[in-house]
């Protein structure tokens, strides 16, 4: 087991022993059906996960109350009886699967969280007034007798779970959801028994934890999920949460699974790629010095190095792996034997799909989330091997060779430049963006593991391929920068984001125009600027970095806000010249002296190569992938190599 000796040791949960330390964090998916109920996609996914190693599982947060606990577009309901039998199912399907893997439920109530859509036009509730999240709707404070009622449901909730057939249930008192809208003082401004100082504050939660005890008896474990500090003004302290902590041992919680972060700062509980992994562990180990209970950590956990030091410096009992379980649901298999796994890169495709547009979650890294099915349905195809050529080495096409691969055809891939990636290199090159060369690494490697024949420095022209003569060409070419008539075409006074960042050397102690304040833009000024230079970003609309996902923005802007950056937005750039910029902002016509203009204009599917490889149709199958069929993130690309191989398969 590659000596990690005390991640792959038994662990003790009460009355519960799991076969090792890895927990799988609970994480709303968005896939169960518009009533609350269990689907079969949500079952494959789960299933899938529990074949791959983790000790337990913790199933996502179940809605204990109908509508006014809503959180997310769907969501599991555990309110009413009806839902048993469904969840029976999902519990059972997973232990066919695997039956050394536990599993727990999450159940929750979005409190203050939720908004008055998701709860069929009701005012949202809370503990008091305030919103509980910035931008959030005021909410209307809960009564005592409401409270009390609460406290039933959510007891109720965990009979119907343990009935179901969990090991387990979790009570969430985490990310800024009601229980930990009661904890925090930010929140509760209540002047009844359920506000006011620590004891009156955790009263609720100790209450339902109490209740819940006596409902599934003694033999039961109940974990609790607890923010240990919500990086928050006015929010809840490590010593705070320390103290709760302690309360809830007394009430007989089992296990403390230690979070952190708030509804107004979502940056610390679905941490951007800046993040550094394990960035919790200290919170959780000071929560660990005043508990006798296991206590669990999440956060940015990707390599089995870093979870086995976490163990082995006592800062936690379990390692709890969130989205690292959602890009390779066999990490934990894998880590044990050694075997190269897929890293979770931190992009927050997940998070922007099911927070921010409803949608269910899907993955750069693995794009079978949501689709497990189709493994079996590989799996049951009898597939003819063809000849396949990929044009081009950038994450589209090394994961359409690996996938080619795996269906036994003969893949050659051509790349024009002398090392792999693609524009992937460009991405990554950004401060904090380091994470995309662990996808690149990966790619690459499984691609050479997979005895891909891999041709650097080639050109791919028609008559080249012809010469070849594949049964199929895949075109992953990529694409270009868009570059405006206007632009001159100097390097010495304008050049691309791109280029400037494909570029060994880089600008130092200069004036810099930067035209442009999407995502590559902003990202490019704060490379810049670390350089000492002094960066200017022009803007034609009145925002920046719009097209960025929301937590790694809020991230980004927070640090360029630090910096020696000047931002000038709802202005139009007019001319380049000698002398530096002309654009014209309110009606006026300005001039901005510079010694550089960075044009960060964006991308465009390289429209004449792809014209080129399209008249190749009439002689073998042609497709295009990535950028190159439409400039787009990292999971477009992963799905589309991913999908056509599949179709390719189907045609066979």
């Amino acid at each position: 087991m590659m000596g990690y000796s005390k991640l792959f040791a038994q662990g003790n949960i009460g009355t519960l022993t799991t076969k090792n330390r890895v927990i799988m964090s609970p994480m709303a998916t968005n896939f169960a059906d518009p009533c609350g109920a269990v689907t079969q996609s949500m079952i494959d996914y789960y299933v899938e996960r529990a074949k791959g190693g983790a000790g337990l599982i913790i199933v996502e947060n179940a809605n204990v109350d109908a509508p006014l606990g809503n959180n997310g577009a769907v969501q599991l309901r555990i309110d009413e009886d009806r839902f048993v039998t469904d969840l029976y199912r999902l519990r059972e399907a997973m232990y066919d699967a695997e039956p050394t893997c536990k599993v727990a439920l999450q159940i929750n109530h979005a409190g203050g969280q939720t908004i008055s859509s998701r709860t069929g036009g009701l005012q949202i509730v809370a503990p008091s007034n305030v919103p509980t999240r910035t931008g959030g709707e005021i909410p209307r404070p809960l009564t005592v007798e409401e409270i009390k009622g609460l406290v039933e449901k959510f007891a109720m909730a965990a009979g119907r779970a343990q009935k179901a057939g969990f090991d387990a249930v979790e009570i969430h008192g985490g990310f800024g959801y009601l229980l930990s809208q009661f904890l925090s003082p930010l929140c509760n401004k209540r002047e009844d028994e359920y506000g006011g100082s620590i004891e009156n504050r955790a009263r609720f939660p100790m209450e339902i934890v109490q209740k819940t005890r006596q409902v599934v008896g003694r033999n039961f474990p109940i974990l609790f999920r607890l923010n240990a500090d919500e990086f928050t003004d006015g929010g809840v302290t490590l010593n705070e949460s320390t103290q709760y902590a302690k309360l809830l041992e007394s009430a007989s919680v089992n296990l403390i699974h230690v979070s952190a972060g708030c509804g107004f700062y979502a940056i610390r509980h679905i941490e951007p790629m800046a993040y550094p992994q394990g960035n919790r562990a200290e919170l959780s180990a000071a929560v660990k010095e005043n508990v006798t209970v296991p206590v669990a950590v999440v956060g940015v956990i990707r390599e089995p190095e870093i979870a086995e030091q976490i163990l082995e410096k006592k800062q936690a009992d379990f390692v709890v792996l969130g989205r690292t379980l959602i890009a390779d649901p066999q990490w934990t298999n894998k880590a044990a034997r050694g075997e190269l796994f897929n890293h979770c890169i931190s992009c927050n495709e997940c998070a922007r799909r099911r927070v921010y547009s409803g949608l269910p979650i899907r993955c750069s890294i693995n794009p079978l989330v949501g689709n497990e099915n189709l493994a079996m349905e590989r799996s049951c195809q009898e597939i003819i091997p063809k000849k396949i050529l990929i044009v081009g080495g950038g994450p589209a096409g090394l994961k359409a060779a690996i996938e080619a691969r795996k269906d036994g055809h003969k893949v050659t891939l051509w790349e024009k430049q002398n090392t792999l990636s693609g524009r992937g290199i460009i991405a990554a090159r950004p401060p904090h963006k380091e994470k995309i060369f662990w996808l690149l690494s990966d790619l690459e490697q499984q691609a050479r593991n997979a005895d891909v024949n891999i041709e650097l420095g080639v050109n791919a022209t028609t008559e080249l391929i012809q010469g070849m003569r594949p049964d199929v060409l895949i075109a992953a070419v990529g694409s270009e920068s868009i570059i405006p008539a206007w632009l001159t075409k100097d390097p010495n006074l304008c050049i691309t984001a791109e280029s400037l960042l494909e570029a060994s050397k880089v600008p130092e102690n200069k004036r810099i125009a930067l035209i442009g304040a999407g995502s590559v833009g902003c990202e490019t000024a704060e490379y810049l600027a670390n350089f000492g230079n002094k960066v200017v970003v022009l803007e034609m609309l009145d925002t920046i970095a719009a097209d960025q996902e929301p937590i790694t923005r809020s991230d980004l802007l927070e640090r360029i806000s630090k910096m020696d950056i000047e931002f000038l937005v709802s202005c139009r750039v007019l001319e380049i010249n000698r002398e530096g910029v002309v654009f014209e902002k309110d009606g006026r016509k300005e001039n901005l002296s510079v010694d550089l203009v960075i044009y960060a204009g964006g991308t465009r599917k390289d429209t004449e190569l792809t014209r080129q490889l399209d008249a190749l149709r009439q002689t073998m199958e042609v497709y295009t992938i990535g950028d190159c069929r439409k400039a787009g993130r990292f999971v477009d690309a992963t799905r589309q190599a991913y999908m056509t191989v599949r179709e390719i398969r189907n045609k066979a």
